[in-house]
């Protein structure tokens, strides 16, 4: 197990121009170490998989053929080691610093 507590677990393909803000409300909670972060594609062509590369975060890439809602969660979750999975949309724009906090308590 890590020393985080949570991984967060973000489901993309084409996430748009509001992914850096839900990067930005991500990235503040892995500052505290409460959070690492696991990029799941599944074939972006807008630039996605550049921001997400930009900012060093681990990317998995899936074939979009492979994709489906509970199967990709699934995987996602076996990549998990620690106590507690969070899976964040694309464009769920978290509302403040503490979401996560909130979240878990």
């Amino acid at each position: 197990m890590s020393g985080e507590l949570v991984t967060i677990l973000l489901l993309t393909k084409n996430a748009g121009v509001e992914f850096h803000e839900v990067l930005d409300h991500c990235v503040g909670q892995q500052n505290q170490g409460v959070a690492k972060i696991v990029v799941i594609d599944s074939g972006s062509q807008d630039g996605t998989l550049d921001v997400v590369r930009r900012r060093g975060l681990p990317l998995i890439e899936i074939p979009p053929e492979t994709f489906g809602h509970g199967r990709t969660r699934n995987y996602a979750a076996r990549l998990a080691d620690t106590r507690y999975v969070v899976y964040l949309s694309q464009d769920a724009i978290p509302h403040n610093e503490a979401w996560l906090t909130e979240l878990l308590r």
